[in-house]
């Protein structure tokens, strides 16, 4: 009895994440799960007490069941399942329009509203906006965030093009954003970094040297000849 006594005062105690109520972190209060792979997840036990999981199911039972009756059929889709979200602990359907899917086309275990504030929440720190920039460049262009760094400080933070820097402000308002990553879109090599204007003006003219000519002709025309606008063009020279 005696070690039976001090063995139960080692027994940790862990709070449900629904409930808030602290149980002995013993299967007699918690569910276990197991990864696909059969070892234990994390402590191998679930972060919700027994009643609560069991809750939750009769619950998902029981909207399920109406929506297959067909009282929900206003709203929902007959085929509909039920899933709870596991940040905001909503029972939604489970379908596109309340979560997102991941790069395996499943849909995630929170929802579309618990994503996006994540996202916005992550992105508000500095280093993590400036990281996932880093990421982005990575996965696009095949650019590290050190070639981007030297490609910077070679042509003197400034715009290839028109020589200025960035003018466009950042989300947070926090400041100037970075300079556009310019690429040819036939091959995908990088040619250099564009402020958002000049790189923008490229996108639009589809990259042709032939219609840069043209709009090059276009405005120098015009600029020596300004009473032009409503005589016709013909040649011009």
């Amino acid at each position: 009895m005696q070690d039976e006594f001090t063995q139960s005062l080692f027994i940790p105690f862990h709070t449900c994440t629904l409930c808030g109520k602290s149980y002995p972190r013993t299967p007699d209060f918690f569910y276990t799960q197991y990864k696909r792979d059969g070892t234990p997840k994390g402590d191998g036990m679930r972060s919700r007490c027994k009643d609560c999981s069991d809750s939750a199911k009769t619950k998902g039972a029981r909207i399920s069941q109406e929506c297959r009756a067909g009282k929900r059929a206003a709203y929902l889709p007959k085929d509909a399942t039920f899933a709870e979200c596991t940040g905001c602990v909503k029972l939604l359907p489970r379908t596109d329009e309340f979560f997102y899917r991941d790069t395996k086309g499943n849909l995630r275990r929170r929802c579309r509203d618990c994503c996006n504030a994540d996202t916005r929440a992550r992105h508000a720190v500095p280093k993590n906006r400036q990281h996932h920039h880093d990421r982005m460049r990575k996965n696009n262009f095949g650019l590290s965030a050190q070639e981007y760094q030297s490609m910077s400080r070679f042509q003197g933070g400034v715009c290839a093009i028109c020589g200025q820097p960035e003018r466009r402000l950042a989300r947070d308002r926090s400041g100037p954003r970075n300079l556009s990553v310019d690429h040819d879109h036939k091959t995908g090599d990088v040619r250099g970094l564009l402020c958002g204007g000049c790189n923008g003006g490229l996108g639009y003219f589809c990259d042709s040297v032939e219609i840069l000519e043209a709009a090059i002709k276009y405005l120098k025309y015009h600029r020596k000849h300004p009473d032009a606008l409503l005589e016709p063009q013909g040649d011009m020279a």
